[in-house]
């Protein structure tokens, strides 16, 4: 076995054993990690999977919208580079994350400057504090701007669709299409600091599964 089929072998064998997540969606990433491999080879080579820069990540993700794929499926795609680099940083077998500085976001049409600015960082102000609610709040604030999520996808997501440690959700969205979506360091920071420190707060049955509660516990 050579180093680059160790590197997804692992990556794959952790998808399945460790996330306990299903052949179909192990075959998903296999799928595209495979794709994008190709793409290298036929246009300058594969130098491993170690060795691919941004700027590597930015042709091949170029290509994929030359090709006019579906932004959901540039999205998936970008999303499991994500999610094998990020695994391939934290098992140390690459110094640096080459997709850590691509960002893609849903749909085609970018919303108003000023939004971004004054008025988004007035809603994240405002959501400074320690109560269980408004912890519970900035967290799902922060996760749609991070991904582009749904409010109806957002309000449904569970436990077993969070995947902390590769920063990815499993989306479930319409019409029973699955998608991967990756969020970032901070977003993930007010995950975890919601999971720990609100939800336990606010959980009043144990087998609730779902990220997000109300006052009531639901």
């Amino acid at each position: 076995m050579n180093q680059r089929q160790s590197e997804l072998d692992q990556f794959l064998s952790y998808l399945q054993n460790e996330r306990h997540y299903s052949a179909k969606t192990v075959l998903a990433y296999q799928t595209d990690l495979h794709e994008a491999e190709r793409f290298w080879h036929e246009n300058g080579g594969f130098p491993g999977w170690t060795k691919v820069r941004e700027r590597d990540i930015q042709v091949y993700l170029q290509h994929l919208a030359e090709r006019k794929l579906a932004r959901s499926s540039q999205l998936r795609k970008m999303s499991s580079l994500h999610s094998f680099y990020h695994f391939l940083t934290r098992r140390k077998l690459v110094a640096i994350d080459p997709t850590q500085g691509i960002t893609l976001r849903r749909g085609e049409k970018k919303l108003p400057q000023f939004f971004y600015q004054p008025e988004l960082k007035q809603v994240f102000d405002s959501l400074k504090g320690n109560k269980p609610l408004t912890m519970r709040n900035l967290a799902m604030f922060e996760l749609f701007y991070a991904t582009g999520m749904r409010v109806s996808e957002v309000s449904n997501l569970t436990l077993n669709q969070l995947d902390l440690d590769l920063q990815t959700i499993l989306v479930h969205g319409k019409g029973n299409k699955d998608r991967y979506v990756a969020f970032d360091d901070k977003t993930k920071k007010s995950l975890i600091a919601y999971l720990e420190n609100a939800r336990p707060l606010l959980l009043k049955n144990d087998d609730e599964q779902h990220v997000f509660l109300n006052k009531q516990g639901t």
